[in-house]
């Protein structure tokens, strides 16, 4: 098999992104040939076909079994919240491909808990957003967001199928989020969420519930995003106190 076009990349990467479009073809479950038989395919030594390997099982693509050997593995992805970043970026990040299916895009009268979170008048008129998203052909998430009219007119005109939300704030209105507060929870989808995700009602929705801010703190996104559990992953990091948190001391 030919190695990905991009000559300037190490060995080891145009290998991993070769593989990543095989991949991209296979069903979960599905067995790689050996490493081995890769190494003799493209070529290269053990040592470089296992960095490429190796790139492929931290990002959840394939998993590693002593005396079977590789599958490929349903994706899961690990979601950063504590990083401002859109889906787009997230999964263009891990090489995968993205596009939406657009749910809604209308502009509406302003409820009283967005017109509070926005600081608009309750009625003024705000677009509201919701997209189903995909990575790689898989429905991964379902985002639903609100931003003012006023602020941001024309934008229920933009194909939010294939542009970015925040590329489009910077590009065409320059506005970029700088930070967002929020909460993270759980909920049973609906049967309508489900359908969509193409999951049973058995599979929690991780929730992101969100107010995103621009350099001056103003507010510009309310928003959730619902995560399938069996495809995320949030990462966490916790970090005990040295001394005792009561009295100060170690």
């Amino acid at each position: 098999m030919a190695l990905s076009s991009n000559r300037n990349a190490p060995l080891y990467a145009q290998i991993e992104a070769t593989l990543r479009e095989r991949i991209r073809q296979m069903q979960p479950g599905e067995p790689l040939p050996s490493d081995r038989a890769l190494a003799s395919e493209f070529a290269v030594s053990y040592v470089t076909l296992r960095q490429a390997m190796a790139r492929l099982a931290s990002d959840g693509l394939v998993s590693r079994e002593v005396g079977r050997g590789t599958f490929v593995q349903r994706s899961v992805v690990e979601k950063d919240m504590t990083g401002l970043t859109s889906f787009s970026e997230d999964m263009l990040n891990r090489g995968m491909r993205v596009h939406a299916a657009v749910l809604e895009c209308a502009v509406k009268p302003a409820t009283p808990e967005i017109a509070d979170a926005l600081r608009v008048l309750a009625g003024s008129p705000v677009t509201h957003i919701r997209r189903l998203r995909f990575a790689d052909d898989i429905p991964m998430a379902l985002e639903a967001v609100v931003l003012s009219a006023v602020t941001f007119p024309g934008l229920e005109t933009v194909d939010f199928a294939t542009q970015s939300l925040y590329g489009t704030l910077e590009r065409r209105y320059g506005v970029r989020l700088r930070v967002a507060k929020g909460t993270l929870g759980a909920v049973t989808p609906t049967d309508e969420e489900a359908e969509l995700l193409q999951i049973s009602r058995e599979v929690p929705l991780i929730v992101a519930r969100r107010v995103a801010y621009n350099e001056s703190g103003v507010p510009i996104e309310y928003g959730e995003s619902r995560y399938r559990s069996d495809r995320y992953q949030v990462p966490i990091e916790l970090h005990r106190p040295s001394g005792d948190p009561r009295t100060g001391r170690r």
